[in-house]
C-alpha cells in the first residue's frame, strides 16, 4: 500500500468525523500527497522532453498504451516497472 492510499483513509475519517478543524487537518494532506502514477508518468515524461510515441518505444509498447498509463485509464504491467524507473528515474510504489 502506497502512503498515499493511507493518506486518502485518513481523509475520509477525518472528513467523517465532522469537526471544524479536522478541515485544515485534510487540507494538509491532500496538499503534501504525493502525485499519482499518472501524474508522474506525463510529469517526467515531459522533463525528458519524450514524446508519447518515443516513450514507447523506449518501453516496448504502443502510443495508445502510454496515452492509457497518464489518463489513469490503466497501469502498466509488473514487467514494465524497472524499465520505467529507469527510464524516467521515477520510483514506482
Amino acid at each position: 500500500v502506497c502512503s498515499s492510499d493511507l493518506d486518502l483513509v485518513r481523509v475520509i475519517d477525518l472528513f467523517f468525523a465532522d469537526e471544524p478543524k479536522n478541515h485544515q487537518a485534510i487540507y494538509r494532506i491532500v496538499k503534501k500527497r504525493k502525485l499519482s502514477f499518472s501524474e508522474q508518468l506525463q510529469n517526467f515524461r515531459k522533463k525528458k522532453k519524450l514524446t508519447q510515441i518515443e516513450l514507447g518505444q523506449l518501453l516496448g509498447v504502443s502510443r495508445a498504451t502510454i496515452t492509457g498509463w497518464e489518463r489513469g485509464k490503466s497501469l502498466p504491467q509488473k514487467r514494465y516497472h524497472a524499465k520505467i524507473e529507469e527510464t524516467l528515474n521515477i520510483t514506482l510504489c
